[in-house]
């Protein structure tokens, strides 16, 4: 038995294309972007605010799932 197969050809990007602007947005294919939750050179009270959101958004998020768990645990008759 034969079997055929197929490449798959695929675009390569070479460094000297100047289609990504780096300037306007954050993209995968400049360095113009520092990081997605901090902005370089953020106040320190900026800092500690954004990871206070995002640790109490974790928190919420366990809290939530747990009763949503334990409510799915009670409907099913599960102990």
């Amino acid at each position: 038995m034969s079997y055929d197969t197929h490449t798959v050809p695929l675009k390569t990007r070479n460094k000297s294309d100047k289609s990504c602007d780096t300037e306007s947005s954050c993209s995968s294919c400049g360095s113009g972007c520092s990081g997605g939750l901090v902005d370089a050179g953020s106040e320190k009270d900026i800092v500690y605010r954004n990871l206070f959101v995002f640790a109490i958004t974790a928190i919420v998020f366990v809290i939530v799932t747990y009763g949503i768990m334990q409510l799915l645990k009670t409907i099913a008759g599960i102990n």
